[in-house]
């Protein structure tokens, strides 16, 4: 799915049950795996809606994140446990509910992925595929921000479509 686009430089399998009944032993390992590889860019998952894998995912690449300073990528459905606990440091990728959304996971976490190892900057959440990271960036943009409050006001008021600014 990296399409020529990087390479994968490791595999770490880790059952979800054995990560949260050994923890410190299991992000010992993986911290250390990490350490030796020295990957630009750190994958786990994708969980899905698998809460104990969810929560072992977002404690690893927040883990991962903080210590190596690399950017991290996973995935998970917006109602999965571990969301909050990785989102602000992650990219995480919305995804269904199940591994049944497999093929449609992967390649948007690859694309990112590719991304962040060359150094891109990532598009916002609606384009890229992630979830929000609650971080808010300046844009620049043809009309001001009066301006296009009363336009969406209008909108709203005739039943037309918009799309709010603040969610």
């Amino acid at each position: 799915l990296l399409k020529g686009e990087g390479e994968v430089v490791g595999t770490i399998i880790c059952g979800d049950n054995y990560f949260n009944e050994n923890k410190e032993e299991a992000l010992d390992f993986i911290l250390n795996t990490v350490k030796d590889l020295a990957p630009n860019v750190f994958v786990a998952g994708p969980a899905f809606n698998a809460g104990r894998y969810g929560v072992a995912c977002a404690e690893i690449t927040k883990a991962v994140a903080e210590k190596f300073n690399i950017p991290v990528v996973t995935g998970m459905y917006e109602e999965n446990p571990g969301l909050d606990t990785c989102k602000e440091v992650a990219y995480v990728v919305k995804t269904s509910d199940s591994a049944g959304g497999m093929r449609k996971a992967l390649p948007v976490m690859a694309a990112i992925a590719a991304k962040l190892a060359k150094g891109i900057e990532v598009g916002s959440p609606e384009e890229e595929g992630y979830i929000a990271r609650g971080m808010r960036k300046t844009l620049f943009v043809e009309k001001r921000g009066s301006l296009r409050a009363v336009e969406m006001l209008l909108a709203r008021l005739k039943g037309e479509p918009f799309q709010t600014e603040m969610p």
